[in-house]
């Protein structure tokens, strides 16, 4: 005899595949032992702009910031002047290739957001993206 799933069995089922995705996106995976050897690899980005509602709010000189592989996790790290809603953002990777999986916002109180990445909606590749829309900020990728 079948048992149906309930719709909250279900979409409990999903939520869990989509937290497990992102904790192996962002390198956290429970149980898992990873070596805390830091890796740099260079990125050909010069400049990223952070916009909200449309509006400019904060320019990043992107020259010589490097993808870094750390613990689990490999990411590139932008970090924001004063003037912006977010400390950080980090862009999580598959690889050091540049395939984007996740992205995370720090909170100027520490609290971060992470995200999975939509790939139906932008370019996964860090080398040659243009645009990241996330938590109702965008990224312009200049090279």
């Amino acid at each position: 005899m079948l048992i149906p799933l309930s719709l909250v069995s279900i979409l409990q089922i999903e939520k869990s595949e989509e937290q497990n995705r992102l904790n192996e996106c962002t390198g956290r995976i429970p149980g898992k032992i990873c070596i805390t050897i830091v890796e740099h690899h260079p990125v050909n980005i010069k400049q990223i702009e952070l916009f909200q509602g449309g509006n400019l709010i904060s320019i990043l000189d992107a020259t010589g910031v490097p993808i870094t592989g750390a613990m689990c996790s490999i990411y590139y790290n932008l970090q924001w002047n004063a003037s912006a809603p977010y400390r950080s953002t980090k862009i999580y990777l598959k690889n050091t290739d540049g395939e984007i999986c996740g992205i995370g916002w720090e909170e100027k109180d520490v609290k971060t957001i992470d995200q999975l990445l939509d790939a139906s909606n932008t370019d996964t590749q860090l080398n040659t993206v243009t645009e990241i829309n996330s938590n109702g900020l965008t990224l312009k990728f200049y090279r």
